[in-house]
């Protein structure tokens, strides 16, 4: 047989929106898809330091996180993008000016604004992944840390054509 890599998002698709967890069939599937000599990957939008605890109740061969920017093969890091300081603080700035907000998403902890947001759905990821015990060690406003994507707030009142530009 040929072996394949196959890749597996977790947030709704792996891990049951209802549970939190891998159902015990995908777990039969994919120990079958391992025996069989195939690659099993996680390929997240989310950034490693995010990852549920459920996820390592197997074991993967790798996982592919921050949309890109980090890849783990065997426990062997082959890839870690960060944003550089100088750059992101750019962004940041961009962001603020047009009425935007975001969380910051690195290898090591998230990142969130030091002020309460308008955006409802930021104030719930901070809650949620401040369960995780991620999220609380440092503020956006303070610098001074890696990361890897920004997770971007928007509406109405946002200017988002001057930021997306």
């Amino acid at each position: 047989m040929r072996q394949s890599i196959l890749f597996f998002d977790i947030d709704g698709t792996l891990l049951s929106d209802k549970t939190g967890k891998i159902p015990d069939s995908a777990l039969e599937a994919l120990a079958e898809a391992k025996k069989n000599g195939h690659l099993l990957f996680i390929n997240t939008g989310r950034t490693v330091c995010a990852l549920p605890k459920e996820l390592y109740q197997f074991e993967f061969d790798g996982y592919l996180c921050g949309c890109g920017s980090y890849l783990l093969f065997h426990e062997e890091v082959l890839l870690e993008s960060h944003i550089e300081e100088a750059c992101g603080q750019k962004y940041i700035e961009q962001m603020r000016e047009c009425g935007l907000d975001g969380v910051l998403e690195g290898t090591e902890d998230l990142y969130f604004p030091k002020k309460v947001s308008r955006f409802e759905k930021l104030e719930q990821g901070r809650h949620y992944f401040g369960q995780l015990g991620l999220g609380k060690k440092k503020h956006i406003e303070e610098g001074g840390f890696l990361y890897d994507k920004i997770f971007v707030y928007a509406d109405e009142q946002s200017e988002k054509e001057r930021f997306f530009v």
